[in-house]
């Protein structure tokens, strides 16, 4: 429960730090409301701005039109989730490409150099005179001086964009709370143009980190030199929350409080979080959200060390951990994808994702290459209902051109954090959406509910599950029979170690005794003649690389065997 103590005491502690801008919160300020009001967010900021007697607006309660409402508004405050500055900047980026030649040039050179000079704190005045005011007056951002971006981690590089958008006038910050917390915990100092983290506690909270063994983070860890960089579940203690010695609770749930506030008063927050060096504090990810794969075995870098018995020993501690937010949050700058989930568990050697392709990007290329059957144009009913028809025509094709872009990115993610395998959800609503509120996907403030959507393609999970274990399978015996000899066109060869060349999916076309084997979504397995090497002695293992292929097939997915 939320006392009006604790709301207070939020307000003015925000208020004291928005003392960092030129002016502070005022009854000139105007915010316009979009996120549901029982959001911890938008209620936060709203009782900030009506304490200090500002204007709130409220939009026409389409998101499609937000964009006419800041138009009209003008709004000098903004607060939103990652989401809506996403698709912003997805908007932006489409009219720039549809555009072309000296205009397109024009905006990469100004987004380029603008991106280069924030992270110094600076701002070019000759493109922000040129590109970035028009753009602003176009999206209805002209008054905009206080930018704040919450509910979930925005990515780097459409943070450093909005700062570059916005302009100097303009502060642009990142926030973490809970609900339990009142909205914001942690907020970025004004004058901090850094990225990857939250910043520092506002004033009136006290938090600390303690170790998550499970997922191996531990408070003692240390990275490189940097003494005070440590991992750890994070618990916050809210002094508005425990006033008078009184404990955090949830009403009529003593169970819930139990498992989220300890004896000691300190609030759960259920995220892992690390300490930078520079004071900041940084929130890797849920903790549920959390997978492990399995990195040992032949999957990756693998290193195989032959003696003269024939004999094999494998390197590598075998266990990963991967955030699914930040791996998501990567590759939603990809002009192809509209929206995405990623899965992972400990018994895949990689991990795959469910992609909604960005209508839009796959019509403009179908129409360069005179592909689009129908007369529709985005934008309109039409237009939508001719996508789901045709999509599901196409979603090979498709699949193929989403998974090239998202090939072309340059991530900075592991290589165990790339994405091997995507399915397709092609079908969207009027928003061009395919995780929706209406199917139970997303929360009302644009979160992925990440236990409904294994739920909806659970049958995908197990075909990938399937083609792993069948994977291993070949592997295992792989190794028992001595095949990397036949199979050196993948390893290097150095002295007595054999180092792979090649990520999963491994393609075995080339290799002279006709094996194909794709570790995909769909594989096959095309052959005239099992490999010659397995001749009498090797019945156990033909017989029962037959009886996988008969299982697969009788699994009745999308599995194509040719023989």
């Amino acid at each position: 429960m939320i006392t009006h103590q604790a709301f207070a005491s939020v307000v003015a502690s925000v208020f004291r730090r928005s003392q960092q801008m030129k002016q502070p919160f005022g009854p000139h300020d105007v915010h316009v409301s979009y996120l549901p009001l029982a959001h911890s967010l938008e209620s936060g900021v709203i009782t900030v701005l009506m304490s200090v007697g500002a204007q709130v607006a409220f939009f026409q309660g389409d998101i499609r039109k937000i964009g006419e409402d800041w138009k009209a508004l003008r709004p000098t405050v903004m607060a939103g989730v990652p989401r809506i500055f996403n698709k912003t900047y997805e908007r932006i980026k489409s009219k720039v490409n549809a555009a072309g030649g000296i205009k397109k040039w024009a905006f990469d050179k100004a987004e380029t150099t603008g991106k280069e000079k924030v992270r110094d704190g600076e701002y070019s005045k000759w493109y922000d005179d040129r590109v970035w005011k028009s753009v602003r007056a176009e999206l209805g951002f002209d008054r905009v001086r206080f930018l704040a971006s919450g509910g979930a981690p925005i990515p780097p590089n459409i943070l450093e964009f909005v700062r570059v958008l916005c302009g100097p006038q303009c502060v642009v910050t990142q926030g973490y709370g809970l609900t339990e917390s009142i909205a914001v915990s942690f907020l970025t100092n004004f004058t901090d143009f850094t990225v990857g983290h939250v910043g520092v506690p506002i004033d009136n909270l006290e938090f600390r980190l303690v170790s998550a063994p499970e997922c191996d983070y531990y408070v003692t860890d240390k990275v490189g030199s940097c003494v005070c960089l440590e991992g750890g579940e994070k618990k916050i203690l809210c002094h508005e929350l425990i006033f008078k010695k009184k404990k955090t609770r949830y009403f009529k749930s003593e169970d819930a409080t139990s498992k989220a506030v300890t004896s000691d008063g300190w609030l759960c927050t259920g995220d892992i979080g690390r300490i930078n060096p520079n004071g900041t504090l940084s929130i890797i990810d849920r903790r549920k959200n959390l997978f492990k794969t399995c990195q040992g075995g032949m999957f990756h870098c693998l290193y195989v060390f032959r003696n003269e018995k024939r004999k094999y020993r494998y390197y590598g501690n075998g266990i990963e951990y991967i955030a699914a937010e930040k791996v998501e949050g990567a590759y939603s700058v990809c002009e192809a994808i509209s929206q995405i989930w990623v899965y992972g568990n400990s018994y895949k050697s990689f991990i795959v994702a469910v992609v909604v392709p960005n209508p839009i990007w796959i019509w403009r290329i179908w129409q360069e290459n005179k592909e689009w059957a129908s007369e529709t144009k985005p934008g309109t009913v039409e237009f939508i209902n001719a996508w789901n028809e045709i999509a599901e025509t196409k979603k090979d094709a498709i699949k193929n051109l989403v998974f090239k872009e998202m090939s072309t990115l340059k991530l900075d993610l592991e290589k165990f954090e790339i994405v091997k395998d995507i399915m397709l959800e092609c079908h969207v609503d009027e928003f061009l959406q395919g995780f929706s509120i209406q199917n139970d996907t997303l929360t009302p403030s644009f979160k992925l509910k990440r236990p409904q959507l294994f739920k909806k393609f659970s049958a995908f999970m197990f075909l990938s599950d399937l083609l792993n274990n069948f994977f291993r399978l070949f592997v295992k015996f792989e190794r028992c029979f001595g095949l990397v000899d036949d199979l050196r066109f993948l390893v290097e060869k150095k002295k007595n170690l054999y180092k792979c060349l090649a990520d999963p999916p491994w393609d075995f076309s080339h290799s002279q005794y006709n094996l194909i084997f794709y570790h995909s979504f769909q594989f096959e397995i095309a052959h005239k003649k099992y490999i010659h090497k397995f001749s009498k002695k090797h019945k156990k293992f033909r017989l029962y690389l037959k009886k996988s292929i008969r299982f697969l097939n009788i699994s009745k997915q999308k599995i194509l065997i040719t023989k």
